[in-house]
């Protein structure tokens, strides 16, 4: 494991700590936060964020397709605990995969890596869309790990090309952009939010500046045919077969919504 200690948060990566903190109602000052990354095999990288990094963490989480650790910069504020938020393979500072496959089954396996580099003592798992289905196969195999399961806006009876058609045409409809007002515009119209800063935000901390001038998003999803991961067979629930997996699991497990497998 490798780290980049950022101590002060004056940095380009964590300039949004400070407003985050104001909308969340934090009154204290805000925490230490590090980059970290952790060799995962087959010269893989992957990048996390510590919070509190001083203290084991307690809280790790997951973000969803096409997002990034900082998806969770609010909400671990507000919690105010040691915690631990992952890129997934693929997005934000994680490496990307050579074969592209993005299943929550292949992510499960580095993220499990992960957490058995970072995490000292049990802690809660939060997963949420593909990092709730990520986050439910590595409670199931790290029993002894993770003490306790959220999972948020999932369910293994997802259907990709049915449930993400929408969000399919937001990542790979558009390429490229001039700027980040371009895609913030976008973003309302496809109903993705309607807080302009929040999502300046999130636009900011999840583009890079190509050579060209041109803004495009970080994460592979974006340079693939589509964002969220099916069956080779082309299965149209090709999770539900796991959803038992994770009822049998010697976890506590909340899930946000239906029922795992309806």
């Amino acid at each position: 494991m490798s780290n980049e200690a950022t101590g002060s948060t004056t940095t380009a990566e964590f300039r949004f700590l400070e407003g985050d903190a104001v909308r969340v109602g934090r009154t204290t000052p805000l925490p230490t936060v590090e980059r970290v990354w952790t060799e995962v095999g087959n010269a893989q990288r992957v990048s996390a964020l510590r919070f509190e990094p001083q203290h084991p963490p307690q809280l790790v989480t997951l973000h969803g397709v096409g997002l990034n650790a900082h998806s969770f910069d609010p909400m671990l504020l507000a919690l105010d605990v040691p915690a631990i938020s992952i890129d997934l393979p693929g997005h934000g500072r994680s490496d990307w995969r050579s074969d592209a496959d993005y299943r929550p089954d292949h992510l499960a396996v580095d993220v499990i890596t992960a957490l058995e580099a970072l995490c000292p003592q049990p802690v809660t798992l939060l997963g949420h869309s593909l990092g709730g289905l990520t986050a439910a196969l590595v409670a199931a195999s790290l029993t002894d790990l993770v003490s306790q399961l959220i999972v948020v806006d999932i369910t293994p009876g997802i259907s990709p090309s049915r449930d993400a058609s929408s969000v399919t045409e937001f990542i790979v409809g558009q390429r490229d952009y001039g700027s980040v007002e371009e895609i913030v515009d976008r973003a309302i119209q496809f109903g993705i939010g309607s807080n302009r800063a929040a999502l300046t935000r999130g636009v900011t901390l999840n583009t890079r500046l190509r050579a060209d001038g041109r803004l495009e998003w970080t994460h592979h999803f974006a340079h693939l045919d589509g964002p969220l991961p099916a069956a080779a067979d082309d299965d149209p629930q090709p999770y539900a077969p796991s959803g038992p997996r994770f009822r049998r699991s010697r976890f506590q497990c909340h899930w946000c919504g239906r029922d795992p497998v309806s």
